[in-house]
């Protein structure tokens, strides 16, 4: 082990005897090394953090002190009075060193530094800061749900912030609200956002109500933004019942089950009590449970057989029995028909018998158990267990189908029955659309446009076509005009790609509305095939009308015969060419070949050897029936702007700006026709142009 040694000399001088050298051995001062480190986030919450420092090297004297200085001032100072000073006593070892501070404000920058204290003496870190994170609470305001004449649901989100958190609701007929209610779940901690909500009742119909969240915690108040809703107005029947309406999604429904004795052309419903006569029933009818009308009637309202509901005069005007599409419009909203029934059911058991599995009531429909007439013996069964409520939609020519819900299970059960049993019925509000298909146009190898005409009857539609291979379909597509709304006719289509070439397709429209779903028919189109060149570039065609065209430009280098066409990129050469020849726009056929395909001379089309075998250039004349047929958009005609190639000069010009393409058919010995159309397409225009000029080629099928 060597031995170091440290060495300070002194020298005093002596005026009277001379000079003194005195040799000592002295080791220098080593100063203490310490540093502040960033906050990491975990160790930072609404109103406290962990503040962390490292001392790596002692120093040679004693540190009498340690610790942090904090401050929302940008320059923390030790005995600075709007500085927190975290003392953490003397220092005896290297390493990391921390203290914790409380009772910080939220959503605040702080500065910090730590500090060292030697011989009484201070030293300090350089300045680092933090921001604590954002305690106020957050909150949104929901569309409310749940709406009925009287009552309505009040929906919004929230983060407590992990401070306790009290949820409330105003609400009134301005923004200055008037009326509070809390939350179900009112007092919430954690740090995520949580959907809360708050059902209010006593409301007046047809009105519109204001209301936002607000969400109250020890560091502030917050407040969603303000939302409205209009209560539905009540329904009247022609017995003059008046009946509360429910909002569920976009579908209005009678809160409670129908109990009128008049059609709405103020005809008499027979009321038939009698069991046998009953069971004989084909024309319409109805009765109460038990034929007690006063126990029974104002509850849980009548039970009519199918007739009645397929007279279409049973619910008030503008009302209508829902059709089965209608009650899958509902169950599909809820979440499916598994979990509806629990959510259409009232939430207790004061009508329903026990167990009423999951009975929420959560929208209002307040379905209760009427039970049924049974239409093959006209007995009464499943008062308190079952609602049985009737479709507009046949089954077939004995019975209809039906929904039902039951007081063991969460499920509402769709099915069908005798025409002649005797069901609740709650009425929708609106008609069902209108719905035709039409035939395609614009059919390719791979893409087709599907048509159809709409009507909504006065309710938002939406429109979607199902097309597959079968009549199961399987693919879906929204319509272009979807959704649709007034009174009136609408032609509506969509786009669908990715087809299968040579394959016959189904395909029917679909309109969903209030009402119910309405399908239009079946009908059937058949893709046609692809087209292969000599070269092997492969074709998608398109049926305009009897004619089927390549919807792509061709970009062979071959004649059919398999000999070469001449490839020309010299500009000299190309002026005035006489025999056959093409070319790729600027010579560049990475660039433009797979997108616009070749430019040819007319020499090469007169060949009659260009296109696929079974096809052939399109003379003037069959251009004539493409442009006669409609525009390029009604055609699906797939215009490429590949612009051209000049005869005189060999000069290369308009791509992107126009597409041009050659027919068959000679004009003069110097000219012959051709098509031409600009960007954005719209017409196809007949031209004729010199023989040497270059220009696409669409081929036509024999």
């Amino acid at each position: 082990m060597t031995l170091k040694r440290y060495v300070k000399i002194v020298i005093i001088v002596l005026l009277t005897v001379g000079t003194v050298i005195l040799v000592t051995c002295e080791k220098p001062e080593r100063i203490v090394n310490f540093k502040t480190l960033d906050v990491q986030a975990d160790d930072i919450s609404y109103t406290s953090v962990i503040l962390k420092g490292e001392i790596t090297d002692l120093g040679s004297k004693a540190i009498e002190q340690h610790g942090f200085i904090l401050s929302e001032s940008s320059f923390p100072e030790l005995g600075q009075q709007s500085s927190i000073e975290k003392p953490l006593g003397p220092a005896t070892s290297k390493g990391i060193f921390q203290a914790q501070f409380t009772g910080l404000k939220s959503n605040v920058t702080y500065y910090f530094r730590s500090f060292v204290v030697i011989e009484s003496a201070s030293r300090v870190s350089v300045i680092k800061q933090f921001t604590t994170k954002d305690a106020i609470p957050a909150a949104t305001t929901e569309a409310a749900t749940s709406i009925s004449s009287t009552s309505a649901t009040l929906e919004g989100r929230v983060n407590a912030k992990d401070l306790s958190t009290t949820v409330t609701f105003e609400y009134g007929l301005t923004t200055e609200y008037g009326s509070v209610v809390t939350a179900e779940e009112n007092l919430i901690t954690d740090n995520s956002v949580a959907s809360l909500n708050a059902h209010i009742n006593n409301l007046t119909a047809s009105t519109t109500y204001h209301f936002r969240v607000k969400a109250v915690n020890e560091v502030g108040i917050t407040y969603g933004s303000d939302m409205s809703f209009s209560t539905p107005e009540t329904l009247l029947d022609d017995d003059d019942n008046v009946y509360n309406v429910v909002i569920i999604g976009n579908q209005w429904w009678m809160q409670k089950n129908l109990k009128t004795t008049k059609f709405n052309d103020y005809s008499d419903i027979p009321l038939v009590t009698d069991n046998t006569a009953w069971a004989d029933l084909t024309t319409p009818g109805f009765c109460y449970y038990n034929n007690d009308a006063d126990n029974n009637k104002d509850l849980y309202g009548a039970l009519y057989n199918w007739h009645a509901v397929n007279s279409e005069k049973l619910c008030p005007i503008g009302w209508h029995v829902v059709s089965d599409g209608g009650w899958s419009v509902l169950t599909d909203y809820l979440g499916g028909e598994t979990s509806a029934g629990g959510k259409l059911k009232e939430a207790d058991n004061e009508h329903w018998d026990s167990p009423n599995t999951e009975a929420t009531d959560e929208t209002g429909f307040t379905a209760l158990p009427g039970g049924y007439r049974d239409g093959s013996n006209g007995e009464f069964y499943d008062i308190g267990q079952s609602c049985i409520s009737w479709s507009s939609t046949e089954n077939s020519s004995i019975d209809a189908w039906r929904r039902s819900i039951h007081y063991d299970n969460s499920s509402v059960v769709r099915s069908y029955d005798l025409k002649s049993s005797g069901f609740s019925v709650r009425c929708v509000k609106g008609e069902l659309p209108y719905a035709e298909t039409n035939s395609v146009d614009a059919l390719t190898s791979t893409s087709v446009t599907l048509n159809g005409i709409i009507n909504p009857k006065g309710s938002d539609t939406e429109v979607t076509f199902e097309y597959g291979t079968t009549i199961s379909y399987g693919s879906s597509i929204t319509a272009d005009q979807s959704p649709v709304s007034g009174s009136e006719s609408v032609f509506v289509r969509a786009y669908p790609e990715s087809l299968t070439p040579r394959t016959t397709y189904h395909y029917r429209l679909k309109a969903v509305n209030s009402a119910g779903i309405i399908y239009g028919d079946d009908m059937e189109f058949t893709t046609p095939d692809q087209v292969t060149d000599i070269d092997g570039n492969i074709y998608n065609t398109l049926i305009i009308g009897t004619q089927i065209w390549m919807n792509e430009n061709l970009k062979t280098t071959r004649f059919n015969d398999d000999t070469e066409i001449p490839l020309v990129t010299e500009r000299v050469s190309w002026e005035g060419l006489l025999t056959p020849g093409y070319c790729w726009y600027n010579n560049e056929q990475i660039t433009y070949a797979n997108e616009y395909g070749a430019l040819y001379n007319w020499y090469t089309v007169n060949t009659g050897k260009l296109c696929p075998e079974s096809w052939h250039m399109p003379t003037d004349e069959e251009w004539t029936i493409l442009t006669d047929a409609g525009t390029i958009d009604e055609t699906g005609f797939r215009a490429h702007f590949g612009g051209r190639r000049n005869g005189d000069d060999g000069e290369y010009e308009q791509i992107h700006v126009t597409g041009n393409w050659w027919s068959s058919t000679e004009f003069t010995s110097q000219y012959a026709f051709s098509r031409f159309i600009y960007n954005p397409p719209v017409l196809l225009e007949r031209d004729f142009r010199n023989k040497d000029y270059g220009m696409s080629v669409r081929c036509i099928k024999d």
